[in-house]
């Protein structure tokens, strides 16, 4: 009794009691005790507290609306002033973004950071010599602060030398995706040239104009947009909302639905996937209206998976769901893409694993550590037998090699494919056995190459994917108790019968192939491009 009386307290007193513990706290129960508590006893202090739980589950509008009013135009609140203007710029409200961001930097402490987010801010206005600007006095505040550094590299003005002419605008196509810059993701750098190669050999800027899909659908974009003689978005999981969020459209492409519906060029959404993680919040009422607005002016809708044209299909009227089709990743058809292909005389006896990081809470859950040790259990199995070896498609994903290194005493070599160009890619995974992977392009990119995969689910598009060509077996979920000796059993059949495993996937890629080249000829007729170019 006595030692309830000692804990006994009113609500109030009991989150305030939670608020003054020390060290990290949880994001949900911060969210669920902390506003409460504003409303009650407000602070500055507690409000940036708040809003930055809110930031971080992407519930922007509630991090401005909870932010805003405590911070005004005080000057003693650097923090503060980031933290909303980061928010801000989610909702692009980017004048309101830029002005905080500005007293974030004055801050000697928050400069770097914050000059990395205005060029961030300046680039997706397409303000490519303010972004510059602000990337180098970013690097003049901390000269060895990576994002003002990449800010930096990427808004460098061109170096001189021979480029490729442009062609005529009346003769391009628009391809609205996002273009990897840089050490970012392989397969970003990969896809965009997969989807030009549908429609011809010449992927450069004689008939391709790069619209960033990141960057602001304003007036002078509308205008070049609609001077091509058609759009194509995609591919890839433009269907998300956290990458680079925005408030006009709520998903990948910042257009605003008013601009949308004056873009006169034909449109094509082409091998685009809903890429929401299962669990993962978003303003669903926004992103619907978009999806909605977009179907409607789209003179082709595919999406890249079946698993997400049911999530997409769920989110239209009636009247506009049989609008919504397939079109497989173009990457997992390369085999019949990419000029002068050749399958492999002979293969390297290795075997290629990738693991991905972002998002890692959604991933992985509470089972990380479980995860490493089930695949150490399971790498240590296939070292016998194969050149087990590690694919990262981004410095991130290097994470692996570090952590099982330490935990479990294993060490792989890196092949870091962040580095290198689009055809080393894939005769990296043309001549590998098996790939072992967890991004979704470390397995259609392979698959594609007509390599035997094995998938390690951690979002539900993976197995969006196998279900589609037919083979779940090929997928094993990162939470399976048993997944070690799982894997390793799934991986040495393949490699034991791989011959068949290889005639598997071509098999199953015929599907896929025989679907690209309907859609792309129903394309090439509303473009104007005439008959398909003849292909294996």
């Amino acid at each position: 009794t006595e030692a309830w009386r000692r804990f006994e307290m009113g609500d109030e007193e009991f989150r305030a009691a939670y608020r003054a513990l020390p060290g990290g706290k949880h994001p949900d129960l911060l969210a669920h005790l902390a506003p409460p508590l504003l409303r009650a006893r407000p602070s500055l202090d507690l409000a940036r507290t708040v809003a930055d739980v809110y930031r971080g589950q992407g519930r922007y509008d509630e991090a401005v609306e909870v932010l805003a009013p405590v911070v005004a135009d005080r000057l003693d609140a650097p923090r503060c002033h980031e933290t909303l203007g980061v928010c801000l710029m989610a909702l692009s409200r980017y004048d309101e973004a830029e002005a905080h961001l500005l007293l974030a930097a004055a801050s000697p402490d928050l400069a770097p950071r914050a000059f990395a987010q205005l060029a961030r801010l300046a680039r997706l206005c397409g303000r490519e010599a303010d972004a510059h600007a602000y990337a180098l006095e970013g690097l003049a505040a901390d000269p060895t602060d990576a994002g003002c550094h990449a800010w930096y590299t990427r808004t460098r003005p061109d170096v001189p030398g021979p480029r490729r002419p442009e062609g005529a605008a009346d003769e391009q196509l628009a391809h609205v995706a996002l273009f990897a810059e840089g050490r970012e993701n392989a397969g970003d750098r990969v896809l965009p040239e997969a989807v030009r190669l549908c429609f011809g050999a010449d992927t450069g800027p004689s008939r391709w104009h790069p619209q960033p899909v990141h960057r602001l659908v304003d007036e002078a974009a509308l205008e070049e947009l609609n001077e091509r003689r058609g759009v194509v978005v995609g591919g890839g999981g433009l269907f998300l909302p956290d990458t680079s969020p925005n408030g006009n459209s709520h998903w990948q492409w910042n257009v605003p639905d008013e601009l949308l519906a004056r873009l006169t060029a034909p449109l094509a959404v082409f091998a685009v996937g809903y890429n929401v993680f299962d669990g993962q919040r978003y303003r669903r009422g926004r992103f619907a209206q978009s999806l909605r607005v977009l179907v409607e002016r789209s003179a082709f809708f595919g999406l890249r998976n079946h698993g997400s044209i049911e999530r997409v299909r769920e989110l239209l009227p009636a009247s506009l769901r049989d609008r919504v089709r397939y079109q497989p990743c173009p990457t997992t058809v390369a085999r019949h893409l990419v000029p002068g292909w050749t399958d492999p005389a002979e293969r390297s006896d290795t075997v290629l694993v990738n693991c991905a990081y972002d998002r890692a809470g959604l991933r992985f859950g509470h089972d990380y550590g479980h995860f490493l040790a089930q695949l150490a259990t399971a790498l240590r199995t296939l070292r016998d037998r194969a050149d087990v070896r590690y694919a990262a498609h981004m410095p991130a994903d290097e994470r692996f090699v570090h952590d099982l290194r330490r935990e479990h005493g294993i060490a792989l070599p890196v092949e870091q494919l962040y580095d290198m160009p689009n055809d080393a890619i894939r005769d990296l995974y043309r001549r590998a056995r098996l790939v072992i992977g967890m991004r979704g392009h470390a397995g259609m990119i392979p698959f594609g190459c007509g390599t035997p995969i094995l998938s390690l689910v951690s979002h539900p598009k993976l197995a969006y994917f196998l279900t589609d060509v037919g083979h779940p077996e090929w997928g094993l979920s990162v939470h399976d108790r048993r997944l070690g000796p799982r894997l390793a059993e799934r991986a040495s059949a393949l490699l034991d019968d791989h011959a068949a495993a290889v005639a598997e996937v071509h098999g199953a890629q015929e599907a896929l192939w025989r679907t690209t080249r309907s859609n792309i000829g129903e394309l090439r007729g509303t473009f104007g491009l005439g008959k398909t170019p003849e292909r294996d």
